[in-house]
């Protein structure tokens, strides 16, 4: 990706003109091998709607907990996907 020339999602958001600096970022942001990662293991990018991987423990504490997978609620082909289906099925 950086051979390419495809801005990472921090550099990208700086070119969109949002204020934006990431932690670990500096002078020039290249793309990650954990953020590769974890778009290659993110549903929403095969097409689907993923909702509910967290909840909120109690509305006074505003403790976000983990939800188990099998509670998520996922509707598949929802959007257009960037990534295959056999391209996640390898890395997942």
């Amino acid at each position: 990706m950086n051979d390419h020339g495809t801005l990472c999602p921090t550099a990208y958001k700086q070119q969109q003109g949002l204020k934006y600096n990431a932690p670990n970022a500096q002078g020039n942001p290249m793309w990650s091998t954990i953020t590769i990662d974890t778009i290659l293991k993110n549903r929403v990018y095969v097409g689907d709607m993923v909702q509910g991987r967290q909840r909120v423990k109690s509305y006074k504490i505003h403790i976000q907990e983990k939800v188990p997978e099998e509670e998520w609620f996922i509707v598949e082909n929802t959007h257009e996907a960037i990534i295959d289906r056999e391209t996640f099925a390898v890395v997942f």
